[in-house]
């Protein structure tokens, strides 16, 4: 009986690095979310408020954008998406810089938007 070796290549794909995503809305910045959104590949946080309102973002239970960078860094996620913002904020992009002062990667979370999160945990803009 003649054995050939096959080489495993030829039935198998190679590794597909897994994905994760977390979702904290309505919530203060909270150290102890740290444990279970570690190392997550992207990250959506609600940033209602800037950081010159942070003790209103504390007394209503919200986050400043600041926050949210913060706690993207600390969690080191590929990627942070921010939403949920205060209506009184008319231009976005200044909730974005805030959360970027802490944070490289930011996205503003656009309604009906669909994100491949493969590619935003690679460091790609979608």
């Amino acid at each position: 009986m003649n054995q050939e070796k096959v080489s495993v290549r030829t039935f198998t794909h190679d590794l597909i690095a897994p994905v994760s995503y977390a979702y904290c809305s309505d919530t203060r910045y909270d150290a102890r979310l740290l444990s279970m959104i570690r190392r997550v590949s992207v990250l959506y946080y609600e940033t209602t408020f800037m950081n010159d309102m942070a003790e209103m973002a504390q007394i209503t239970g919200h986050s400043t954008a600041g926050q949210a960078g913060k706690m993207a860094a600390e969690a080191k996620a590929s990627c942070l998406i921010t939403g949920h913002y205060s209506s009184r904020y008319k231009d976005i992009n200044d909730l974005l810089m805030e959360a970027e002062a802490n944070f490289s990667h930011v996205l503003q979370a656009e309604e009906g938007k669909k994100y491949n999160l493969r590619n935003l945990a690679k460091g790609l803009k979608h």
